[in-house]
């Protein structure tokens, strides 16, 4: 399990940016730490809550939580907030 905003400190990259326009920007990532999770817990057979990620669809910004659960079958869970 890992915890809210885990991957803030790709933010870094992004420290001229007003803070909306940052997160905005790290929500760019969520998609390829999310199929990295994704892979390792495949990879290992093990479940993992990826912690809570921005994600920006369609122009709205959500707060997201990332999990891969294997029971019985695989099962990918994305919820939004």
């Amino acid at each position: 399990m890992f915890p809210e905003f885990f991957n803030v400190p790709l933010m870094a990259e992004f420290n001229e940016e007003d803070t909306a326009k940052a997160i905005r920007k790290l929500a760019e990532y969520t998609e390829e730490v999310r199929d990295k999770l994704v892979g390792y817990a495949v990879s290992y057979n093990v479940n993992i809550i990826g912690g809570s990620l921005p994600l920006l669809e369609d122009g709205k910004l959500y707060n997201v939580f990332v999990a891969k659960v294997m029971i019985g079958r695989e099962k990918d869970l994305t919820h939004y907030f």
